[in-house]
């Protein structure tokens, strides 16, 4: 019996490769690419004034148990003017536009919910779980305990 041993052939693959690596480990400078990304705030994500413009106590029974405040966001591209309903310990129960659409935010569930499109009496009711409308009595905005002073920075 004959033991044949096979002919040696040169590896092309391995020339090229060793080309490719020296290039690269030569001229790596060269080739790199560098990418850089910079993250920019949009302008309305700071602080903005609030100005308390009017005041109401909500009364059921004799009794205080809401505040609705009206107030502006003084934005410089834009003005927010909204009413603020609290409960009466001071609570956010919601909020109401100027055109009569009232919301709730609900963080755990849907984020931002419209409760409806009613009177403000019925929206406040609506808002502080209420069994039935309650009154509306206008304060003096200086006199309001709602945590915001005539103007707060």
């Amino acid at each position: 019996m004959i033991a044949m041993i096979p002919p040696i052939r040169p590896n092309l693959i391995r020339g090229p490769a060793a080309v490719c690596l020296a290039f690269l480990c030569a001229f790596g400078g060269l080739v790199s690419c560098v990418v850089q990304h910079t993250e920019r705030v949009p302008p309305d994500a700071g602080p903005r004034a609030v100005t308390l413009l009017d005041a109401w106590d909500v009364d059921l029974d004799d009794e205080r148990v809401g505040r609705v405040s009206l107030i502006r966001i003084e934005d410089p591209e834009r003005p927010q003017t909204f009413y603020k309903i609290e409960y009466a310990d001071g609570q956010h129960a919601g909020w109401v536009d100027l055109s009569g659409r009232a919301w709730r935010r609900e963080p755990f569930r849907a984020g931002l919910v419209l409760i409806g499109t009613d009177p403000m009496a019925e929206n406040v009711r609506r808002l502080l779980d209420l069994t039935r409308r309650p009154q509306l009595r206008h304060v003096s905005p200086a006199a309001s305990d709602t945590g915001l002073s005539t103007r707060v920075e």
